[in-house]
């Protein structure tokens, strides 16, 4: 038996100290076995295909034996570079069982990004789709990833292969990629105390849980899953899942409001967690005023600012007077959400981001009221792989987020801005500096500055301002075209200002975005840009 204790202590880690509950298992295999509770529930929902927990945790053991065949081994590298499907989360729980690394590669990636950030891991094995299968080299270890699908559907009995439970809790577990604080995609390194800190955290918040007092006669509640495997919130909710016996209704295809309303609807979803992009396509689909919602029980947002306006129409279309409407701050590096907040806290205090969770601390930098965020807390990364002298996480263990906030004084976080030069389109981090770099490479290109540009729909989209080298034209489709091959389509501009005029700088040369953007507006009133 897995004991999950409720004590809160201190460990140090690196040197510094972080909060972990005390007892705890020391490897996230454990979920597998506490999942083994919730027996013929269904698991899965996808498309037409439904699988119960058992189905599923038999599929596991058979995954996990043939990995053994191929060399899987503990604490060993194997990445994932697949669309959402039951089969991801098959290979994901498989490595898992193994203390195997799980590496989640960014299933929108072209075959420059996933080369680059893949490779120099080296996986022992990549298990792919069909659909990437062509972005990657053709002496690259693979393991097509809809072949899983016959551990699925397999009655045979399924050979033994136990679940590797003992080993050090600082080993990696998952790797997951992010814009980080600056900079291009790094590796965050997330070890098994990491993740498993960050469910408990969020379980205890929302009522003193943990994974051994959620019992088979606890009714059911099914959680939809429209945002990628491979984000950080949605690894921790999947692992939830297993633990609390949830019902994981994926969204198969498109996330277009119809479609997630269809698949809602069918399913009696009562938990929502996704980014404001999403909720706003539901909310505003032409059919909603058709559609009786009142069955959604709650809402959780993250993964970029969520306006008030599209709060109180959630909150008006959905109908549920008892509707719990949550939020929280956190970020790859913290391993997930650090504050949290929903129900009549939220009310009281709109537009912050909560309060701290039980294993986290939050602070401020510097003597104002305003600064960059700062956060430690037993969830959060080890550091960037391959990156030692990365100074994200400083001596003293607290994270520098790069996100401009302050605490008032009843402790409650309220975001503000951000230092880093991200861009945050539908809940996806965005390089600028990337984008220019990517951009620059085109020999008519002088200079470049990417920015943010207010989207109603995805929060931000990604501009570009462009000084062409002299006597050369060029037009938005050709550079479109150029950034094809060069970047995921999510990170191309959709907005364009193509010009000769030198781009501001301020007296330290660096380009002033923020009066870059006004004179935007200034040229998109007098139709100059597009």
């Amino acid at each position: 038996m897995i004991d999950w204790g409720t004590r809160i202590v201190t460990k140090v880690v690196n040197g510094y100290p972080l909060r972990v509950f005390e007892p705890r298992p020391s490897s996230i295999g454990a979920a597998l076995e506490e999942g083994r509770k919730w027996s013929e529930r269904e698991f899965i929902v996808y498309g037409e295909r439904r699988v119960r927990f058992s189905q599923f945790l038999t599929a596991v053991d058979r995954t996990s034996a043939y990995l053994k065949t191929l060399g899987v081994l503990p604490v060993q590298l194997n990445a994932i570079l697949a669309s959402n499907s039951p089969e991801w989360l098959l290979a994901f729980w498989a490595l898992a069982k193994l203390r195997a690394t799980a590496v989640l590669g960014n299933s929108w990636w072209v075959e420059r990004e996933a080369t680059a950030a893949l490779l120099p891991l080296k996986p022992h094995l990549i298990f792919v789709d069909d659909r990437r299968r062509g972005i990657l080299p053709s002496n690259a270890s693979t393991v097509r990833i809809e072949d899983l699908q016959r551990f699925l559907d397999d009655d045979s009995p399924a050979p033994t292969c136990e679940t590797v439970l003992e080993g050090e809790e600082e080993d990696v577990s998952v790797i997951i990629y992010t814009s980080g604080t600056t900079g291009a995609a790094k590796a965050a390194m997330l070890s098994h105390r990491a993740i498993i800190a960050s469910v408990q955290n969020l379980m205890w918040r929302r009522g003193n849980r943990t994974p051994a007092l959620c019992l088979p006669s606890d009714p059911q509640v099914a959680q939809l899953f429209a945002t990628p495997f491979f984000h950080i919130g949605i690894t921790i909710s999947q692992i939830g899942a297993l633990l609390n016996g949830s019902k994981c209704v994926i969204l198969k295809g498109s996330a277009e409001g119809g479609r997630v309303l269809d698949l809602l609807q069918a399913e009696k979803v009562q938990g929502i967690a996704a980014v404001p992009t999403i909720m706003s396509r539901i909310i505003r689909h032409p059919s909603v005023v058709d559609r009786d919602l009142s069955f959604i029980k709650s809402v959780g947002v993250a993964g970029a600012m969520f306006s008030r306006d599209l709060i109180d129409e959630t909150t008006r279309v959905i109908g549920n007077p008892g509707l719990v409407f949550g939020t929280m701050f956190g970020m790859t590096e913290t391993g997930g959400p650090v504050t949290f907040t929903d129900g009549a806290e939220y009310a009281a205090h709109p537009n912050s981001a909560g309060t701290a969770l039980a294993l986290s601390e939050v602070g401020i930098a510097g003597q104002g009221t305003e600064g960059e965020i700062l956060t430690r807390s037993g969830s959060q990364m080890t550091g960037y792989w391959g990156k030692p002298d990365d100074t994200t996480i400083d001596a003293n263990g607290w994270v520098h987020t790069g996100d401009l906030g302050r605490i008032d004084s009843d402790g409650h976080l309220y975001v503000t801005g951000r230092l880093k030069d991200i861009i945050i389109r539908g809940g996806e981090n965005i390089s600028a500096s990337e984008v220019e770099g990517a951009i620059e490479r085109h020999p008519a290109v002088a200079e470049v500055a990417v920015i943010g540009l207010a989207h109603p729909d995805l929060g931000e989209e990604v501009g570009a301002v462009v000084v062409t080298r002299s006597n050369t034209e060029l037009d938005v489709k050709h550079l479109s075209e150029f950034l094809a091959g060069e970047l995921a389509y999510f990170r191309i501009p959709s907005r364009w200002w193509v010009r000769q005029e030198p781009l501001p700088i301020n007296a330290n040369g660096k380009i002033q975005k923020a009066k870059l953007r006004d004179e935007w507006r200034n040229a998109i009133a007098n139709g100059a840009s597009s």
